[in-house]
């Protein structure tokens, strides 16, 4: 009779030293080990430097596109601050063959917009903060690594403008005699273009700075793009060799069960000789 033999212990410890896994159907790797391994590899990742960097470029992202909208809002503040005050010129214009009457109502119009225009300033925002009456003087957005990557914001008071036209325009027109003579539309004339002048610069400075912060956001999205290849490349890699070694230890755990079982499906050959 033969006797059952027990479980056999490699020679360096190894399949002794592994936990007991459950033995797989043909030495297989099952999806819940998988899983386990993939979740494992991923969350020691997540906590690596690398995913530090692709937070901290997600947000310069956000702060960038939202320097962008930033600048849209007032920007479109400013086109029709510059429509009103294409307005004011036509108003200002000239030799018109208007009645004293005319004259008066049209200098009212002109000194109602400049109303429009110091609201337009005031009631301009953009997530609750003020952008055309002198708020954003420096405002600094940071889009990458070093100085270079700093982008100041500045917007000029749109609002004290406003008020500085309506009050030299009253001046104007209080040192002349009569209201709608020539001098008095040239001088009019000549304030509108100066804050017309003011309000384009302005649109300028605007549309160089958006420029500046979509090449900075191309620049950060195609970072984030090697970064992320870069990622998923050491995921792969990670995750890999957690499912080798989850399979190495399968396969010498099916082997440390299957070597006893299998000998003692057969008598021992002492024990055949003898027979």
């Amino acid at each position: 009779m033969s006797l059952p033999i027990k479980n056999v212990v490699s020679h360096d410890g190894r399949l002794g030293e592994r936990p007991s896994l459950a033995t797989p159907v043909k030495g297989q790797v099952t999806e819940t080990e998988l899983s386990v391994a993939q979740d494992d590899f991923l969350g020691h990742f997540f906590s690596t430097p690398m995913m530090t960097q692709i937070r901290k470029r997600n947000q310069l992202l956000r702060d960038a596109n939202d320097a962008v909208s930033l600048i849209q809002v007032a920007d479109d503040a400013l086109d029709t601050t510059t429509t009103a005050l294409v307005r004011m010129r036509k108003l200002s214009a000239p030799n018109q063959p208007d009645a004293p009457q005319d004259a008066v109502e049209r200098l009212t119009e002109q000194l109602e917009i400049t109303e429009d225009i110091w609201t337009i300033a005031q009631k301009t925002l953009f997530n609750d903060q003020p952008l055309l009456n002198g708020h954003i003087n420096q405002k600094v957005y940071v889009v990458g690594e070093g100085a270079d990557n700093l982008i100041p914001i500045t917007i000029n008071n749109m609002g004290s403008m406003a008020l500085a036209l309506q009050r030299r325009i009253g001046a104007v027109v209080s040192t002349e005699a009569a209201i709608g003579t020539q001098a008095v539309s040239e001088a009019k004339l000549e304030l509108i273009e100066q804050m017309l002048s003011a309000v384009v610069r302005e649109r300028a400075n605007l549309d160089a700075l958006q420029t500046r912060f979509v090449q900075a956001i191309a620049n950060l999205e195609h970072i984030m793009e090697e970064t992320m290849l870069a990622r998923e490349q050491v995921s792969d890699a990670g995750v890999a060799m957690e499912i080798a070694t989850i399979a190495r230890d399968t396969l010498c755990h099916h082997a440390e069960e299957s070597v006893p079982i299998q000998a003692n499906q057969q008598p021992p050959i002492t024990m055949r000789l003898l027979q």
